[in-house]
Formats: C-alpha cells, structure tokens, sequence
C-alpha cells in the first residue's frame, strides 16, 4: 500500500495541476500569456527531435555538477574546520555571513562583469549555495553526540571502524536530504545565470530566445524540461546512494544507523 502510495499520489498532484492549467489556459483565452497544455506538451516533444537539445542538456548538468562540487568540497573542509576549532569558526563565520546576505542579483551582475558567458552561471551558482552546504555540513558534523565515539573506544574499536563505521554514515544520514535540495537549487541558479550571461549551448539562452520571439508555449516547454532535469538528477542521486550505502554496510544499514543514533 505505501509503495503504491508513493506513485499514485504524485500522479495526482500532476494531474490535478494540469487540470488547472487547462482551466486557467480556457480562462485567459490566449496562448502568449498561458499557453494550452496541449500546445506545451507539442513544444516539449519536439525539443527532443532537435540534436541541439541534447548537447544543451548536457551542458546544464555539467555546469551544475562542476559547481556543487567545488562548492561541497569547499563547503565540507572549511565546516569540519570549524567545527573541530572555535577559532576557525569565529574566523569564517563573518565571510559565511556576507556571502549568504549579498542579494543573489547582485552577485549575477558582478560575475557577468568579471568571468565570461560560459563561467559566470557556474560563478554564481558556486558563491550562492557555498554558505547553505556550510550551513548543512557544519550542522551535520557538530550536532553529533560525541559520547558514542568515546564509548566505542572504551570498547576498543579501531578509529577507522569509527569514522567509517560511525562517524560519516551518521554525518551523510543527517547531511544528505539537505545535499539533494540544494543540488536540485543548483540547476534552477545554472539556467537564471545562463539567462542572464546569454550562455551558447544552454536551456537559459533557448529560454530566453522563446521571451524574445514571445513563443510561450516553447518557454513553458523548456521550463517544463529544467524541472523534469532537476528531479531526475535528484533521483538519480538517491539511487546512486543508496546503491553505495548497500554496497558499503550491506543489508542491515538501517539497523546500524539506528544503533548509532
């Protein structure tokens, strides 16, 4: 019952929001300001048909794993940094702070001034969700209860067994619902920078060739296309760790995080 719970209702929810978008396309009566539903679907079909499409695709989720990655390993050694020293924390606490208060369109139009077309999306992407993966590893790293790490050495378990074993499967349990959120951000920051930085070969500049010539319903089409690209990088993700996670502490996984919680 729950496993058909979890597909039934997220068809639900799509049908119901596509029930009305029809009603609100009848409504409006025109197709430049809300374009039918069946017109978007045409769009978006057709999107497929072009080879053009495909390398644009590509380009986005290079661009978005190129700058999550370099944001999280930043991210993740500055805030094991900090919070294993209170001296680390106190010197990167201002700079997390300013980064994450700079308004995000800000740092759209200095990264267009200073990096090229290709870069500034992956630029910006970088500074604005560098202090939210802080933010989420430090939290991670410092809300553990480091009682069970010394009451593992009282029982004479090695230290690998206890950073493999316990530390970072306890750190990534914690850590990762908000590394999957901020992933899928990431691809939505990559198609506004390639908006703005007017990118060759993106999804950002064929959205905004369609505003330009007001074909809406190719607009809705590609947007359409940006959201089923950022759940599917997400999905994939959740099966590529829980594939890892099966493959590292087999079955009884979820009976080992319990005992470590």
């Amino acid at each position: 019952m729950k496993k058909a719970g979890k597909i039934l209702f997220p068809l639900i929810s799509v049908s119901a929001v596509i029930a009305i978008f029809y009603i609100i396309a009848a409504i409006v009566g025109d197709d430049m300001i809300i374009p039918s539903p069946t017109a978007v679907f045409a769009e978006f079909f057709s999107l497929f048909t072009k080879k053009v499409f495909y390398s644009e695709l590509l380009a986005n989720l290079l661009r978005t794993l190129l700058s999550f990655t370099a944001a999280f390993i930043l991210a993740s050694v500055t805030a094991i940094s900090a919070a294993r020293s209170e001296t680390i924390k106190r010197l990167f606490y201002p700079l997390v702070t300013a980064v994450r208060a700079v308004p995000t369109m800000a740092i759209f139009l200095w990264c267009l001034i200073i990096f090229r077309s290709s870069v500034s999306p992956m630029a910006v992407a970088f500074i604005v969700i560098f202090p939210m993966l802080y933010s989420a590893v430090y939290g991670a790293v410092s809300s553990r209860d480091k009682k069970l790490d010394e009451m593992a050495k009282l029982f004479g378990v090695g230290r690998a067994k206890i950073i493999f074993k316990m530390i970072i499967p306890d750190v990534w349990n914690r850590l990762f619902p908000q590394f999957t959120s901020v992933l899928s951000f990431t691809v939505k920051l990559i198609v506004a920078g390639e908006v703005l930085a007017y990118t060759k070969t993106s999804l950002g500049r064929e959205m905004q060739i369609a505003n330009i010539n007001l074909e809406t319903a190719r607009l809705f089409a590609l947007t359409v296309a940006v959201i089923l690209l950022s759940v599917t990088l997400e999905l994939a993700v959740k099966l590529l760790n829980y594939a890892l996670l099966r493959l590292l502490y087999g079955r009884n996984r979820r009976k080992i995080n319990e005992k470590i919680r």
